[in-house]
């Protein structure tokens, strides 16, 4: 999984509503959706996800960092490879 970056915040991490366990509804969609895209990458799939949040980022075996339209970084996540339930949202 690839996840160009560039530091800027991403909707995924955005929720007026919390639920009665504080967590935000649009944080729990987007984990689902990042544990559906690990499995896809997982059954040998190749899934390419355009951020700009580099907490996202983290669960990608492959990173790929632009900046000014050229690549500045090419390589695992800095820190290695996270599970999603290990990202900070």
């Amino acid at each position: 999984m690839a996840a160009p970056t560039t530091g800027a915040t991403d909707c995924c991490t955005c929720a007026s509503r919390r639920s009665e366990d504080g967590s935000s509804a649009a944080g729990r969609t987007g984990v689902a959706v990042l544990e559906l895209l690990r499995r896809q990458a997982g059954d040998g799939r190749a899934v390419l996800v355009v951020t700009h949040n580099r907490e996202i980022s983290r669960i990608a075996d492959r990173v790929v960092e632009l900046s000014s339209g050229r690549i500045v970084g090419d390589g695992p996540p800095r820190g290695g490879r996270a599970d999603v339930a290990d990202l900070h949202w």
